[in-house]
């Protein structure tokens, strides 16, 4: 049998290669005709296109939300404050400040102060016509300089005199009635360690459930019972910082051991304007909250984000809005 030449087999071989690559050519033309026809590009054209992954990529990428964007939308609302921050004109100081600072620790004393010196504060605030005072500091623990505490600490004393001592008014019953006689809020603390409190009303209306994305805090820290029955009003005093440590948000409702409490701020205005509750809208539980409404500031709706926290609109240090007291100064 005739063994086929070299030159038959190169052809066959060659004839093979050919077919393969008209047989690939032939799929690379059909899986482009299939992929001009169902691509997006055909549909959007290419700027269209373009712009639908760019916003699909950003839209995932606040979803996920990394620290750098947050860091980035932080200094991004920083440079805003800076660029075009809250003024008020100098005879319109709604807020002042009475600072216990070293001046006034230096002039009356180390702190914490006699209950009855905070009165006599209190007292006169009220002469000067302050439509609210509030307290952003806690006054959890009984005065130890009320009378008859002071009593007990002093041996030496005859039994008379400690009688007569114990018989007098606690300085914590000073401080209350001299809260009572105006419009006096204070401050709470919510705080991470549980508590066991009886419940207790905050002047909240609630049109919704906003339970799903409220700050939740596993306890809450009060004052003594006589100024917490004086007290026309009661606000949160913990913030809530964000990851570099600067408080730029103030949360307007949380839950405090099991109760929910409006902020300090949000009561101070609800006690000066007389409104009955504070409205808080949560239409569901996905949206969260809406806003915060005092019907009888206009109404006053004060729109929050979901979680009821309000972006604080700072000014810049205006030292007017800040007073030093001192006793017998009438001023």
């Amino acid at each position: 049998m005739a063994r086929p030449n070299l030159k038959d087999q190169l052809a066959r071989l060659n004839e093979r290669r050919l077919a393969i690559r008209e047989k690939r050519r032939e799929e690379r033309e059909q899986r482009a005709a299939l992929g001009k026809r169902f691509s997006l590009v055909s549909w959007f054209g290419v700027t269209r296109t373009t712009g639908f992954i760019l916003l699909a990529a950003f839209i995932g990428l606040r979803i996920w939300d990394p620290g750098a964007l947050e860091n980035l939308r932080l200094r991004n609302f920083d440079f805003y404050q800076v660029l075009k921050p809250r003024f008020s004109a100098p005879n319109q100081r709604p807020v002042v400040v009475v600072d216990i600072d070293e001046a006034s620790l230096r002039s009356l004393g180390q702190w914490p102060w006699p209950r009855t010196l905070i009165a006599e504060l209190v007292e006169k605030l009220q002469q000067a016509g302050t439509v609210v005072i509030a307290f952003d500091i806690l006054l959890s623990e009984p005065d130890r300089m009320s009378p008859a505490n002071v009593a007990d600490s002093l041996p030496q004393i005859d039994d008379a005199t400690r009688e007569k001592m114990k018989s007098l008014p606690s300085n914590d019953d000073v401080l209350a009635g001299a809260m009572a006689k105006g419009r006096v809020v204070l401050g709470q603390a919510a705080v991470i360690t549980p508590t066991s409190l009886p419940p207790e009303t905050h002047g909240l209306a609630f049109k919704g459930d906003p339970t799903p994305r409220l700050y939740t805090f596993e306890g809450l820290l009060r004052n003594i019972p006589a100024l917490e029955n004086a007290a026309a009003g009661r606000g949160n005093l913990t913030l809530i910082p964000e990851r570099d440590g600067v408080v730029r948000r103030v949360p307007m409702l949380v839950d405090a051991g099991g109760q929910r409490l409006p902020a300090l701020t949000l009561d101070i205005l609800r006690v000066a304007t007389g409104a009955g509750a504070i409205m808080v809208v949560a239409p569901n539980r996905n949206t969260g909250i809406q806003a915060v409404i005092l019907q009888e500031a206009g109404p006053a709706v004060i729109p929050t984000e979901r979680d009821g926290r309000l972006w604080i609109n700072f000014a810049p240090h205006d030292p007017a809005s800040f007073r030093q007291w001192r006793r017998g100064r009438p001023n």
